[in-house]
C-alpha cells in the first residue's frame, strides 16, 4: 500500500529535512532546461492550423497498468468541448497502441506520441500546452511545476498526492466492489477486482 504522506514530504524526511519548515513544496525545474525544437515547431504548426483554440493534452496510460485509464473515459469531454484541440502525448513506444485506442473509442485527438522520444519532448509539450487531463502519472506533477491547470483521474492511489499543487484538481474513484474498495493503495500488484471480472483496468 502507498504511504499516507505526500511523496515530497517523504523524500524530505529521507533527506533529514523538516517537511513543515517549507511553505512551497512545488518542485522546481532549472530555468536552463533545454526545450525541444521539434515540439516547439510542431505546436507552431498546430496553432496556425487551429487558431484561437485551447490545446489540452489527454493521457490515459500510466507507468503501471493498474493506474492506467480506459480511453473511453475521455469520450464525454471530447464530445462536449469541441472548441478544444485534444492531444495525446504518450511515450513514442506506445504510439501504435495509442492510435488503436483512439480509433476504437472514437476519440478525436491528435496523436503526438510519435514525437515523445525524450524527456525534453515530453516536458516541452506540457510546457506549451494550455492544460492537461491525465491518469496518475508524471504529467500532472510536471504540469504543476509549469503552473499549468491539470485534472488527474485517480483510482488506487490517494488524493493526498495532489496536496501541494494549487493548479491541480483531482477526480477520485468512489468504488466498492466484491474484492476491493478504492483507494486501495495498490500500484504495483494486479487488481483483484479486474481479475474477478476479467477486465484490463481497475474499476
Amino acid at each position: 500500500a502507498m504511504p499516507d504522506i505526500h511523496l515530497v514530504d517523504m523524500y524530505m524526511k529521507w533527506l533529514g529535512m523538516d517537511p513543515s519548515a517549507s511553505n512551497n513544496k512545488i518542485p522546481i525545474i532549472s530555468p536552463t532546461l533545454n526545450t525541444s525544437k521539434t515540439i516547439l515547431e510542431l505546436f507552431d504548426k498546430l496553432r496556425y492550423k487551429f487558431p484561437n483554440r485551447a490545446f489540452v493534452i489527454i493521457n490515459w496510460l500510466a507507468s503501471t497498468h493498474i493506474k492506467s485509464l480506459p480511453p473511453s473515459i475521455f469520450t464525454h469531454s471530447n464530445q462536449k468541448y469541441p472548441e478544444i484541440v485534444y492531444l495525446v502525448a504518450h511515450p513514442a513506444s506506445d504510439q501504435v497502441k495509442t492510435e488503436k485506442d483512439l480509433e476504437e473509442n472514437g476519440l478525436e485527438a491528435i496523436n503526438i506520441s510519435p514525437y515523445m522520444k525524450t524527456l525534453y519532448d515530453y516536458f516541452t509539450a506540457i510546457f506549451i500546452s494550455d492544460a492537461v487531463i491525465c491518469s496518475d502519472t508524471s504529467m500532472y506533477h510536471i504540469a504543476s511545476i509549469f503552473k499549468k491547470p491539470s485534472i488527474v483521474i485517480i483510482g488506487p492511489t490517494y488524493p493526498i498526492l495532489t496536496t501541494y499543487y494549487p493548479q491541480c484538481s483531482y477526480i477520485s474513484a468512489s468504488y466498492k466492489g466484491k474484492k476491493c474498495t478504492s483507494p486501495c493503495g495498490r500500484t504495483r500488484e494486479s487488481c483483484p477486482e479486474a481479475l474477478e471480472f476479467e477486465k484490463p483496468f481497475s474499476p
